[in-house]
């Protein structure tokens, strides 16, 4: 290889000769535009180049360059030592860059890699960060190299609600498969609609079914209908939540109240004035245990999008971009791990986009599976 690129330096005199005219000391420019004074000091200096130039080596020292016959050199110190790189045209980088990264024998191998292997032996203007744009613009290293660091993407925090809903649990102990059915009410019949339409009716009837103690459960509806699909009923023992602990929620801010244990001491009397009294209390704590919750959530959500965000940076997609799309299901082990290109059409979320490949085929995709597009 740097025979090669030797050969070809020497074919290209001229391209050599432009850069080496373009490489003068200030020292140099300063003889060359200085005055001479007199007459006496003109043939003095006249005479002395003139013996420079018939003794002169066959290496020209041109500040930090030198050259050979017909080889350009960078001379750098290092541990305290001086070395010679090759100075390399600007027309003979993208040659030398393909031998270097993307031949079969060189192994696509990183910016860090490339840049030592390459620093010791060559020289050129902004050398690394052609390094670094030569990389980057590879599509075969987009494709086929792991991430070595943390996907993009900042975490999204879902706002709290506003106010209390029913969500109906329901958890297969044998799978520990969750079904979860939100509902504005508990009331008996709504919780026997859900577990005939969703659960019976889909999955088939329960051998048994364990529920807790509130009257949406423990009812005549319900009664009739495990008679009717043949499942036994199993009532969670009061005050004792592990016996159904896979589907528990917090007592406080469903029931107003702290739930009561045998050893609780009896609870003060209270006297209202007026009957909605009551109601008021109970509508003041309410609005109290939603403002605590909701500061909790999103306290909790703030820590989580720390730690989440730490080391992270944020996506910068924009409509029209180019992406490499990650493969996610049916990969062979040596495929590559992106396809595509494709191109972002609409944008959903800061981390949530839909693109488009050449066949118009949609898909809608996560900034976690997704890679820029670089051009050389």
């Amino acid at each position: 290889m740097q025979s090669s690129i030797l050969n070809n330096t020497c074919i290209r005199n001229t391209v050599i000769n432009t850069e080496i005219n373009a490489i003068t000391t200030r020292a140099q420019a300063k003889l060359q535009t200085e005055p001479l004074s007199s007459t006496v000091n003109t043939s003095s200096t006249s005479t002395t180049s003139q013996s420079t130039c018939s003794s002169a080596p066959t290496v020209n020292q041109l500040y930090d360059f030198s050259l050979a016959p017909g080889i350009v050199y960078r001379l750098v110190g290092r541990d305290d030592t001086t070395i010679k790189l090759f100075y390399v045209p600007s027309k003979l980088i993208p040659d030398l860059m393909a031998a270097y990264h993307d031949h079969p024998l060189s192994g696509h191998f990183g910016i860090g890699h490339t840049w030592s292997t390459l620093r010791n032996t060559y020289y050129w203007s902004r050398m690394k960060d052609t390094i670094i744009s030569y990389i980057k613009s590879c599509s075969k290293c987009s494709q086929f190299n792991v991430d070595q660091h943390k996907p993009p993407g900042f975490l999204q925090s879902i706002q709290p609600s506003n106010d209390v809903f029913q969500i109906l649990v329901v958890t297969d102990r044998l799978s520990s498969y969750v079904f979860a059915k939100a509902s504005p009410t508990n009331t008996a019949q709504d919780t026997a609609r859900i577990l005939m339409e969703e659960i019976i009716l889909v999955h088939g009837s329960p051998d048994i079914i364990i529920t807790g103690q509130g009257t949406h459960f423990k009812n005549e509806l319900l009664h009739a209908i495990s008679n009717l699909v043949g499942c036994q009923r199993i009532f969670s023992t009061p005050y004792h939540p592990q016996t159904n602990g896979q589907t528990e929620s917090p007592y406080q801010l469903v029931f107003g109240r702290q739930p009561r244990h045998p050893f609780t001491p009896p609870a003060s009397t209270f006297v209202f004035s007026k009957p909605y009294d009551h109601w008021t209390q109970v509508i003041k704590y309410r609005n109290t245990a939603l403002h605590e919750v909701q500061a909790n959530i999103l306290h909790q959500q703030q820590l989580s999008k720390t730690r989440f965000d730490k080391n992270r940076s944020h996506p910068s997609f924009v409509l029209g971009d180019l992406v490499w799309m990650k493969i996610l299901v049916e990969r062979q082990k040596l495929k590559a791990r992106y396809i595509g290109p494709v191109r972002i059409i609409r944008i959903l979320s800061p981390v949530s986009f839909i693109a488009e490949d050449d066949n118009l085929q949609q898909f809608q995709v996560h900034s976690n599976n997704i890679r820029c597009v670089y051009f050389r």
